[in-house]
């Protein structure tokens, strides 16, 4: 009688974790999707960075305008499931867009971003971190100081 069981419920088993496995669909990276430039927390986590030379009366100064600023930029981060990074940043000065574009990888939360701005010949790589409804990356110094740019997933796609 046990045996009958035994027979019986083998294969019932391995039926039930076949379709359970079927079912299920790959998890979908928590960094895909579209994120829109927060400006004022860019501003904030960048201001240590920023006004390290400055006095404070340089520093109250240079914070108004660098909020204004900030809070007119427009710049946007899409992530594909395929491993591709677009970017677009619309210029506070009525310039042309600036485009990039690329792969990115997730280890752990930290995203690692190796992109070509439109028109230039050599990849930038950075790093970042994902945390939630928000990633930070931090850009390399050209001629000033770094910059960590704050992004926040556009609310359609909030999870």
């Amino acid at each position: 009688m046990m045996n009958a069981l035994r027979t019986l419920a083998l294969p019932a088993l391995a039926a039930t974790a076949l379709l359970v496995g079927c079912s299920s669909e790959p998890a979908v990276d928590p960094a895909v999707g579209t994120w829109q430039l927060d400006g004022t927390a860019t501003l904030e986590a960048s201001k240590a960075s920023m006004f390290a030379d400055m006095s404070e009366e340089e520093q109250a100064a240079a914070s108004g305008m660098m909020a204004k600023l900030f809070s007119s930029m427009n710049a946007t981060m899409t992530f594909a499931a395929d491993g591709t990074v677009e970017g677009v940043m619309d210029s506070p000065m009525g310039d042309a867009s600036q485009k990039t574009s690329g792969t990115w990888t997730n280890d752990a939360g930290v995203l690692t971003l190796v992109t070509t701005d439109e028109g230039a010949d050599e990849a930038t790589t950075v790093t970042g971190n994902l945390e939630g409804d928000r990633f930070s990356v931090v850009m390399p110094a050209d001629n000033g100081p770094e910059m960590t740019m704050v992004f926040a997933r556009q609310a359609a796609e909030a999870k």
